[in-house]
């Protein structure tokens, strides 16, 4: 399970590192249902994560760690049921549950020190319909729940995050942008979009075409990170292992995604 994002400077870049699966961060399902202690925004995962959070921000805080993502891609079934398991995607939430858990936590990390909040990245690969149960209609659900209990703009979170991978058109990414923020003019939310992550595998790595996405998404967002992570061989993300002495990725070889990244972020 990805329970957040932080950053940290590698050669001049800013990458994303995720933290999971951590052991003691969740209680049951992350998707249990809502009502717990008689609460309409709490299940005993939430109430769990919202504290670990807190404490885990206060403790880095003073460090300078001051931006949280609050969790990643629970729309990645698109609408489920709170209470429904889904073991094949843990990271999967209802959009009512997200937004328990998003509106508990982001609060949360800011009474810990927390200057921004991220909402936990919405998955939008390529072919994704914005307007469906991956994006507007996800939004929707989740809003009306959260209104239906009080909770209303301004909300505690500073940026929607929405995860991209490969090469995304232009058209696609305005398209995405244009339907989830008619969402948010509908609820009074006023977070700017950023994108929380952007990767092409090293086995579909072709610079041209990471180039004009590379520029579409400048054009369309003012805040985006770049992915690296170690996957499958040739599929990884410009990293071939984790290590665990330095803390770091540890880069693939030359004319690859990492590579490439240098060269983008160098020359935009």
């Amino acid at each position: 399970m990805h329970v957040l994002k932080f950053r940290t400077a590698i050669q001049e870049l800013w990458f994303i590192k995720r933290l999971g699966p951590l052991p003691n961060w969740s209680v049951g399902c992350p998707n249990a249902a809502l009502g717990y202690q008689g609460d309409p925004l709490q299940n005993p995962n939430i109430a769990h994560y919202a504290a670990k959070a807190q404490g885990f921000a206060a403790a880095l805080a003073p460090s300078g760690l001051t931006t949280f993502w609050v969790w990643n891609e629970p729309n990645i079934r698109g609408i489920i049921n709170p209470g429904e398991n889904s073991p094949q995607q843990t990271s999967a939430l209802a959009p009512e549950v997200f937004g328990a858990m998003l509106y508990k936590t982001a609060r949360a990390l800011k009474s810990g020190g927390v200057t921004t909040v991220y909402t936990g990245s919405l998955s939008m690969l390529s072919g994704t319909d914005p307007t469906g149960p991956f994006g507007a209609q996800y939004l929707d659900k989740m809003y009306v729940y959260l209104n239906g209990y009080g909770v209303t703009a301004p909300y505690p979170w500073d940026a929607w995050s929405l995860n991209v991978e490969g090469y995304p058109d232009d058209n696609f990414l305005k398209v995405v942008k244009i339907v989830l923020a008619q969402k948010q003019v509908q609820y009074s939310d006023g977070a700017p979009f950023i994108i929380g992550e952007w990767g092409v595998s090293d086995a579909n790595y072709n610079f041209p075409s990471a180039q004009a996405t590379y520029q579409a998404l400048r054009a369309n967002f003012s805040t985006m990170y770049f992915y690296i992570h170690p996957l499958d061989p040739g599929m990884g993300f410009g990293a071939s292992r984790w290590s665990a002495d330095t803390g770091q990725f540890v880069t693939t070889t030359a004319l690859v995604w990492y590579a490439g990244l240098q060269v983008l972020y160098q020359n935009p």
